[in-house]
């Protein structure tokens, strides 16, 4: 009997040692995105890590910035993995948070789910200031691991005359010569161009890659090229609150510049359709607007001129249509905020109030066809 009973209490560790153990088995590589929330207050953040595997733990990088807008902050984290959860631990946090707050530092146990590639739960946060440590609300997660982004098309390749492959659409972030647009748009460059006006008013100028985000295919482009000499201040801003269902938007983008549409900017209007992008992507606004290749890279402006998305991509099905996708400025800022160059941003608008042909006159100048080779 003693000898029955102590197999099974042997059996019973095992199990529990086996369950309790770290597996290898589980890969939590990649970007993670979703909902973060203060389970009290029920303060929303738009959130993101990037974790990079190492045996059975995981390192990485975390930046959160309230969902209504506010300071961005920034944590070094690491994560152990088992079988059906992880233990979560912020190491550092630096940034910027909004007045009269600070950033919490979390540490707990997550639930894990493998098959769906989702880690939620509640853990509890703290924050330490001259050196005192205080309690933090309890914080809540739902973040899904994010799959490559769905592509735009990109016009086949032709023999024009001027042997250019393709093309798409960027808008000017900074006087200095910075152009944002779509990763999918450059990342088989070896050549980039980016026209800007039309008929005699052109400018073309050679430009390079100064830094991508290929999970949220977000690309910098800096213009290099001694014929320029700068733009004016920018008249729009970023807006990084989010924007609600049923807001009306309208993009500027050179569809199909290189084909049938021809060199001259196009303008299409529609409405937010949905806060999340395909299968719930929380990075990426859904559209009831019609883009088409080489919109891709574009901007989306709100009523008031002011910047808040970057189109992507599209549905190309003969049952849909007019859904398209475009990435939410929060996320094209806390990509720019995390790079290590300095780009000095719009921070104010001059558009508010104005007609929406007016609002476009001016926009023009700043958007550019980024033709590639």
């Amino acid at each position: 009997m003693k000898l029955l009973l102590s197999s099974r209490i042997l059996f019973t560790l095992l199990i529990l040692l086996f369950s309790a153990a770290p597996t290898f088995s589980q890969d939590v590589s990649g970007v993670w995105t979703g909902r973060v929330w203060q389970v009290a207050s029920g303060a929303e953040f738009v959130y993101a890590m990037t974790l990079e595997q190492r045996g059975n733990a995981a390192v990485g990088r975390a930046v959160a910035r309230p969902a209504g807008g506010g300071g961005l902050g920034e944590w070094d984290i690491s994560v152990t993995v088992y079988s059906n959860s992880i233990l979560f631990r912020d190491l550092a946090v630096s940034g910027s948070p909004s007045p009269g707050s600070s950033w919490c530092m979390k540490e707990g146990r997550l639930n894990y789910d493998s098959r769906n590639n989702r880690i939620y739960g509640t853990i509890e946060g703290y924050a330490t200031a001259y050196g005192i440590r205080t309690q933090c609300p309890s914080i809540s997660f739902d973040l899904s691991k994010k799959s490559e982004p769905p592509k735009s098309e990109r016009p086949a390749p032709r023999r024009d005359k001027n042997s250019w492959a393709g093309n798409g659409t960027g808008i000017v972030i900074d006087p200095k010569g910075i152009i944002a647009t779509n990763y999918h748009v450059v990342e088989e460059a070896s050549e980039i161009e980016a026209d800007f006006g039309i008929g005699d008013s052109k400018r073309s100028y050679r430009c390079e890659v100064l830094v991508t985000d290929k999970k949220n295919d977000l690309a910098i482009l800096r213009i290099n090229d001694n014929r320029f000499s700068g733009f004016g201040p920018l008249p729009y801003t970023f807006k990084t609150s989010i924007a609600r269902v049923g807001e009306s938007v309208f993009a500027l983008g050179y569809p199909k510049a290189l084909s049938v549409l021809g060199t001259e900017i196009k303008f299409t209007r529609g409405d937010i359709s949905a806060l999340s992008g395909a299968e719930g992507d929380p990075t990426t606004y859904t559209l009831s607007l019609s883009i088409q290749p080489g919109n891709s890279g574009g901007p989306l402006f709100d009523h008031n001129g002011n910047l808040i998305g970057i189109t992507n991509a599209k549905i190309v099905s003969p049952d849909i249509d007019n859904v398209s996708y475009a990435i939410k400025s929060v996320y094209l800022k806390s990509f720019i905020d995390l790079s290590s160059y300095r780009i000095n941003l719009p921070t104010g608008s001059s558009l508010a109030g104005k007609p929406i042909t007016d609002q476009i006159e001016v926009l023009s100048d700043f958007v550019g066809l980024i033709k590639i080779r």
